[in-house]
């Protein structure tokens, strides 16, 4: 990318120079060049404008991703800095107690060093999670905020394992201090000398006064494994206090090689060690948002190349308008190599005011679609992984220069073209009536055998590739091809885009004798027809440049429009409480909680009315071991009051129970029996079936008595998916280690939910409880990252639709000045003004019309095959719906637009007199 920036402004920067160069050498060509720029005020405004076009959808696409991966890496380097994995005494297997010792960290040191291409240095610390209060002097909370991750080191190795993030402090805070982040101490409001009470589960509260404020850099921003809300640091005495241990440490930091870049499909082990990979598990939930940038790519490339077809179509005009003019040059002695000189500095002043133009454009619109979508990435992503992105707008120097120069070899080249034209045609023919040339050049547009065979050739391959493509054999493939099928697509649907624009182009005079003798009836009608089908059929290449940017225009909106309209209906039917199991609210915690714990922390609690909740109940989860399993899954100790309240289908079960609930209850009084979900299946080798041993630990197996669906709500919350077993077995398993608990809320009123919700949040917080989550509220969430999404896809089509019908304008703008004469030689022939001014309209109405239907046509073949891929991918069935209101719409407006973007340049021609018969020149 840095080479490509480097080469092309390397190019522009010479080609300006040559330009510069040639304007100060040949000063009577430079003004020469200005004279013609002067003299076509509006034409040189329009050209510019419909110019900039592809410079300002270039450089929009270029900041809007510099943009997202600026404030992503922003975000990284704040909350991990060197922080490449976090590795928990508690979590390893072969280590029979809660803490490292200095034998510990030596193999840890050793491990390391092997690995040294991957890892650098390692910090050892005593973590935990706690929640912070901001009390009145009667000790009442005023703020709160739970989950803050508070951690206690030694202040040399920190500073030798994160010296950016740890310059600022010089010293640690004592058993009664705390040095906390600014963010942390902005949002309780703290400032250095206040007190601030800590609460830990089953701990006394601590009363710390706060030390020192530090912005979250690294060490001092990383927030944890389970990405708490907020960061701070303790004295080593008051966390081994609070975590019980009296030596040694709670976990250790290990940090990546600066050299190394990661990336979220990467994940280094570290042998003998598990480790949680914070660092690739962050950005590997991140970089799904950068998954949808693509998106935008595509939608402003749709634009993108309707920008550079009207620059073509822009410039080529020019070229045919002063044909005439530069052979009235040539022939009064100019050289040809003056003659591209000037030209070339005409083009390069068009390039450097579009251009400019464009890049300015461009920032705004980046910026604009940055704010439309940045709260709604934040908050998607913060609802389902906890990780608090700012999406901040940047600028920077790579992405406008790209941009710039994109637009400035785009408009030179375009007139160098032009130029080399004029050198190379006879001074006769330059001299010479274009519409005269073209009129003896063989037969024009009169349909021969073989176009009429090519026609036919380029309709039967479009329609084979869509026979083709629809077939359910052809899903099957795809589904087997999974690395080919879309570069497979790509290549098919952009076959049968430029062999449709081919075969529409091509019979286009049948589209024009049809139309001629639908309106023969009416012989003034039959005229101004036969006028406005004249100049299409002698400029072949301009009518083939607008069928296409006319087809573009309206492809993306029949895309994004199917893709909306079958996907809306489906998330629309979406079950919030089928993410849980069957549940409203659920709370998550890294301590293994019974029943009878959480009941009397509800009974006591002063947010919660006992009144508001019809069942809680308790689910312990522990890792499920297997090497047949591709994916991670949970094994969920469930009890009495799980299965009575659940809502999980079963796909199958086994032939002793007559129905579902049977198998649940069989559940919660056989320790010997589970239930698996499908999702087990879809990531495993072996294809379980009821009846069936299954393995839920080394050794010890169970009878499935039943399937579960995995439903389409779950967003991953694991009661709802992995294995269910008897708690108390679970509990057996396990032996109290490694296991989590997930606290299930069933509220009384629904109409109450997200007040019920904020209350059983509150408490969980004083708990220490942390994450309490709302599926209604991510599913909000989640609904309104597609909607922008789609909306965006569909803003992009608007875009593109505007750009093309203006584009028609300044093409019919440059048609009138083009035209003037042969106008004029009709006016003085007798033709009425408002007859020329009809055949002007019904021109560029015909071509855009018939591009944009065919343009609708493809959008929405494309969108369709992409549905059918993306389901048959995920084994779902879901209706095609085709927004036939919303295409009619857009149909209609665009006629609307088309019609009046038509007359306007149009009206010029009532001005027209029959003296323009006799000007070669203006």
């Amino acid at each position: 990318m840095k080479i490509g920036v480097i080469i092309m402004a390397s190019l522009c920067c010479l080609l300006i120079g040559v330009t510069l160069f040639l304007s100060f050498k040949y000063p009577h060509l430079r003004n020469m060049a200005f004279r013609n720029i002067r003299l076509r005020k509006t034409t040189s405004i329009l050209t510019m404008i419909g110019s900039m076009v592809g410079t300002a959808l270039i450089t929009s696409a270029l900041l809007l991703q510099t943009s997202i991966e600026m404030s992503i890496d922003q975000y990284f380097d704040k909350h991990f800095g060197p922080i490449y994995s976090d590795i928990y005494a508690s979590q390893q297997k072969d280590l029979h107690r809660d803490y490292f010792e200095e034998r510990d960290l030596k193999e840890i040191e050793k491990d390391i060093f092997k690995q040294s291409e991957e890892f650098k240095g390692f910090l050892p610390v005593n973590s935990l999670y706690g929640t912070l209060l901001k009390v009145d002097s009667k000790g009442k909370p005023i703020l709160l905020q739970p989950a803050i991750y508070l951690k206690a080191f030694d202040l040399d190795l920190a500073k030798q394992f994160d010296p950016k993030g740890m310059k600022d402090i010089q010293e640690l805070p004592t058993k009664d201090e705390m040095i906390l982040s600014k963010a942390t101490a902005d949002h309780l409001e703290l400032k250095v000398g206040d007190s601030v009470q800590l609460q830990v589960p089953e701990k006394n509260p601590v009363s710390l006064k706060v030390k020192q404020i530090v912005p979250e850099q690294g060490l001092t921003g990383y927030r944890g494994s389970q990405n708490g809300t907020g960061t701070g640091m303790i004295s080593m005495e008051l966390a081994q206090e609070l975590t019980g241990i009296s030596t040694g440490y709670t976990n250790v930091l290990v940090g990546s090689n600066p050299q190394i870049e990661w990336s979220s499909g990467w994940i280094s082990i570290l042998d003998d060690w598990e480790q949680y990979h914070v660092f690739s598990l962050a950005l590997n939930q991140l970089e799904g948002i950068l998954k949808f940038i693509p998106l935008f790519v595509i939608a402003s490339v749709n634009a993108i190349i309707i920008g550079i077809v009207l620059m073509l179509n822009i410039y080529k005009m020019i070229a045919d308008e002063r044909r005439r003019e530069m052979g009235m040059l040539r022939a009064v002695g100019m050289k040809r190599k003056d003659l591209v000189r000037m030209l070339r500095l005409e083009g390069m002043i068009y390039a450097l005011g579009s251009s400019f133009l464009g890049t300015l454009a461009g920032i705004g619109i980046s910026k604009l679609i940055l704010q439309g979508i940045g709260k709604v990435f934040q908050q998607a992503i913060q609802y389902q992984s906890q990780l608090n992105v700012q999406y901040q707008f940047y600028i920077d120097a790579p992405s406008l220069i790209t941009g710039f120069s994109i637009g400035i070899l785009l408009g030179y080249i375009s007139m160098v073209w032009i130029a080399w034209r004029a050198t190379k045609t006879p001074i006769v023919q330059l001299l010479q009536d274009l519409f005269a040339i073209k009129k003896t050049d063989g037969n024009g547009w009169n349909q021969t055998l073989i176009q009429t065979l090519f026609a036919l050739c380029f309709g039967m391959i479009s329609l084979v590739l869509v026979v083709i493509t629809m077939r359910p054999a052809y899903q099957v493939w795809l589904e087997q091809h999974e690395q080919q099928a879309a570069l497979v697509q790509v290549i098919l649907s952009l076959t049968i885009i430029i062999s449709s624009i081919l075969f529409v182009f091509m019979g286009l005079p049948f589209i024009y004798k049809g139309l001629q003798k639908m309106m023969s009836f009416s012989s003034r009608l039959y005229g101004v027809l036969g006028l406005a089908f004249r100049y299409p059929q002698l400029n072949k290449k301009r009518t083939l440049l607008l069928l296409s940017m006319f087809t573009m225009v309206l492809f993306m909106t029949g895309f994004s429009g199917i893709i909306n309209a079958t996907f809306a209906p489906y998330f629309a039917q979406f079950d919030p409480r089928k993410a849980t199991g069957g549940f409203d609210v659920l709370a998550e915690t890294d301590r293994a909680l019974t029943q009878e714990q959480v009941d009397q922390m509800i009974k006591q609690s002063s947010y919660i009315k006992q009144n508001d909740l019809s069942v809680v109940t308790v689910v312990h989860h522990f890792p499920l071991e297997s090497d047949r399993l591709l994916s991670r899954e949970l094994i969920n100790g469930v009890d009495e009051r799980f299965v009575q309240h659940q809502q999980i289908k079963l796909l199958s079960r086994d032939d002793g129970y007559t129905s579902d609930q049977q198998v649940w209850n069989e559940l919660k009084k056989n320790p010997e029996v589970v239930i698996i979900s499908e999702s087990i299946n879809m990531g495993s080798e072996k294809k379980y079936q009821v009846g069936d041993l299954f393995e839920v630990a080394p050794g010890v197996s169970k009878k499935m008595i039943g399937i579960a669906e995995t439903s389409k709500e779950s967003y991953g919350f694991a009661t709802s998916q992995g294995v269910w077993i008897h708690q108390s077995e679970l509990d057996r398993i396990a032996q109290n280690k490694l296991i989590t608990t997930t606290i299930l809320f069933k509220v009384q009123d629904s109409d109450r939910l997200a007040m019920t919700a904020k209350e059983i949040e509150k408490e969980m917080n004083q708990q220490g409880i942390y994450p309490t989550r709302n599926p209604q509220q991510l599913f909000v969430a989640s609904q309104s990252f597609i909607r922008v999404l789609l909306s965006l896809l569909e803003g992009f089509s608007a875009l593109a639709t505007v750009i093309g019908i203006v584009g028609l304008m300044v093409v019919m703008f440059r048609v009138v000045r083009e035209r003037r004469q042969q106008i004029g030689m009709l006016r003085a022939m007798g033709v009425h003004k408002s007859f020329i001014f009809w055949s002007m309209i019904l021109e560029g109405t015909v071509i855009a019309m018939t591009g944009i239907l065919l343009g609708l046509l493809l959008g929405t073949y494309v969108g369709i095959t992409i549905i059918q891929t993306v389901l048959a991918e995920g084994n779902t069935t879901i209706p095609l719906v085709f927004p036939y209101l919303k295409s009619t719409t857009y149909v209609l407006v665009s006629l609307f637009m088309v019609v009046l973007c038509s007359a306007l340049p149009a009206r010029q021609t009532l001005r027209l007199t029959p003296v323009e018969a006799t000007r070669y020149v203006s």
